[in-house]
């Protein structure tokens, strides 16, 4: 089986913010996926999680937990269904993010590398930060190389102040 179709639920409170998936363990199997493993997932676009298995009382229920930020760049809601399966993600050498409102962010890039730290993040993906008090939406514009690509201590991330 290459992909399924799930409904869309609210990823737990320890889950929200860490680019997770939870999706219950036999729908894993099936897609050939292991804890770990990138997922793609599409709802009016594709973004993309690391999978982990489903918490007990999940099981059986053809459910995927993401959080909001998750959900927002896949451009769907609660109850909405996406679909999902496998996908490849390489070591990002770079990205380049740009703020949704003019903003000069001196010295972010060391705190967005620890933010992202093993999280898999797109071109057209949206990064929503809390920075001294207020909720900032970075767009990734750029990755290098293309593609879903997994944030390390090596990845080079660059701010642009204009959108």
């Amino acid at each position: 089986m290459n992909e399924v179709y799930l409904k869309v639920a609210e990823a737990a409170g320890r889950d929200v913010g860490r680019g997770i998936a939870r999706i219950d363990p036999d729908v894993a199997s099936k897609l050939g996926i292991h804890s770990g493993d990138v997922v793609e997932i599409t709802g009016k676009r594709s973004t993309y999680a690391i999978y982990w298995p489903a918490y007990p009382q999940d099981r059986g229920r053809d459910i995927i937990r993401l959080d909001s930020q998750t959900r927002f760049n896949a451009g769907v809601g609660i109850d909405d269904r996406v679909k999902i399966r496998k996908a490849e993600a390489k070591p990002a050498k770079s990205i380049m993010l740009s703020p949704d409102e003019p903003l000069f962010l001196m010295g972010v890039e060391h705190y967005l590398t620890k933010e992202l730290f093993n999280r898999v993040v797109a071109q057209g993906d949206t990064i929503f930060l809390n920075i001294l008090g207020r909720k900032i939406g970075l767009r990734i514009v750029t990755t290098s190389p293309a593609g879903p690509v997994i944030v390390g201590e090596e990845t080079s991330i660059e701010v642009t102040e204009e959108p």
